[in-house]
């Protein structure tokens, strides 16, 4: 479990501890595939979460992209030869006017209190289980004569969880 778990949740491009479309379905895959076994009694809760992770979370901006990433690399290879150099290629202008009045630790503060603002408004609409995630689910739902037992726990999971449920999902749930 520890492995899935690790592999499920791990950093992607660009966010971190979403799971990401891929890994929702390659986890329906392995529900269907072990319907039969002795499986881990762990997984049904696992797989309950995860798949509500991907319908009703967000990926959180903690982890930069690939672009990101080297991009901030090349400018640290860059080195500006001085400081007014280095704000300017740091922020994107010069050191003067109201660059200079604010410290970088005002500067980040700002920064992060923006991207906390987009966070809470992304996650107060990412609860809602839209339509194409419903139709994304249902295809999953019904494309076996049974539900599995991770299915069940998932339905489970949403019906506490979420603040409302499509209807055709409340159906079956």
């Amino acid at each position: 479990m520890q492995a899935l778990r690790a592999a499920v949740f791990a950093a992607v491009d660009g966010s971190s501890l979403h799971v990401s479309r891929a890994s929702a379905e390659g986890l329906f895959h392995i529900a269907h595939a072990t319907k039969d076994a002795a499986n881990d009694p762990e997984f049904d809760d696992f797989f309950a979460k995860a798949i509500g992770n991907y319908l009703m979370g967000i990926a959180f901006r903690w982890t930069p992209s690939r672009t990101e990433a080297l991009e901030t690399e090349k400018w640290l290879d860059d080195k500006p030869a001085d400081f007014s150099r280095f704000l300017g290629a740091m922020f994107g202008g010069t050191a003067s006017g109201d660059l200079a009045a604010k410290t970088l630790n005002e500067i980040d503060g700002e920064r992060l209190r923006e991207k906390n603002a987009a966070d809470a408004r992304e996650m107060a609409t990412a609860v809602e289980i839209d339509g194409a995630e419903t139709d994304w689910l249902m295809a999953h739902l019904t494309r076996a004569e049974e539900l599995t037992s991770a299915e069940k726990a998932l339905l489970t999971f949403l019906r506490q969880e979420a603040p409302s449920l499509p209807e055709r999902l409340a159906a079956v749930a």
